[in-house]
């Protein structure tokens, strides 16, 4: 599935800080996937918001996923 929107595929890296960088490009731009001890991010160059949402339309089509409603007002 992911492959369908990545068609230029998926490439990643480990590097000594514990870290895998996976970096993938398609049409629309280009994401970078950084996990490490701290958490999943993920960000997107180009047209970001298509990219970011079909991502989650990819997730959520798996049915391991549910997407939920955050209050950043409540942040400080």
């Amino acid at each position: 599935m992911i492959d369908d929107v990545f068609s230029e595929g998926l490439v990643s890296y480990a590097i000594a800080t514990d870290e895998i960088i996976t970096r993938a490009r398609c049409e629309k731009g280009a994401i970078t996937i950084t996990d490490d001890w701290c958490g999943l991010f993920i960000t997107a160059e180009g047209r970001a918001n298509e990219i970011i949402g079909d991502i989650e339309s990819i997730l959520l089509a798996s049915g391991k996923f549910e997407r939920l409603e955050v209050d950043s007002s409540k942040d400080t």
